[in-house]
């Protein structure tokens, strides 16, 4: 399910219930894996949704979710640093994105949001919404590493 692109979550879904008990089972999985962000394929639904845990940027009051999130602008610098995945225990490698991008996303009750992010945020962000296309951070690295990086 990894490698397989995901559905967009329909929008009669905004609001109830199962999306919003969806969305805490996620927030809760990725705080219990000591995770920056989750996408839906890893734990199993082909759903566009992802959370980004709020210590990614300073400016996060809490845990976003995104639902059927799309990158708007990549811009800045190409940044070449070390990440790692929950799905793929143990592994880590230099990935090179974009310092800054611009994302657009729903939000649990369907109001769009736009988010502007840099650095981590920005980082986790393409991480996740890759997930979403059935892309690996594994299709993007240059080298892999052993974790030193994030020491």
């Amino acid at each position: 399910m990894l490698t397989t692109p995901t559905v967009e979550v329909a929008a009669e879904l905004f609001g109830s219930l199962a999306l919003q008990s969806f969305a805490k089972d996620m927030i809760t999985t990725m705080k219990r894996s000591h995770g920056v962000g989750l996408a839906a394929p890893q734990i199993g639904k082909n759903w566009k949704m992802a959370v980004i845990h709020k210590q990614t940027d300073s400016a996060l009051q809490a845990d976003l979710v995104l639902i059927n999130p799309r990158i708007a602008r990549a811009a800045g610098q190409t940044v070449r640093d070390e990440e790692g995945c929950l799905s793929i225990p143990g592994v880590f490698g230099i990935v090179p994105r974009p310092e800054e991008v611009v994302v657009h996303a729903f939000d649990l009750e369907g109001n769009r949001r736009t988010i502007e992010a840099y650095g981590l945020f920005a980082r986790v962000l393409q991480h996740e919404i890759d997930h979403l296309q059935g892309i690996l951070f594994l299709d993007r690295v240059e080298k892999i590493t052993q974790g030193e990086h994030l020491l």
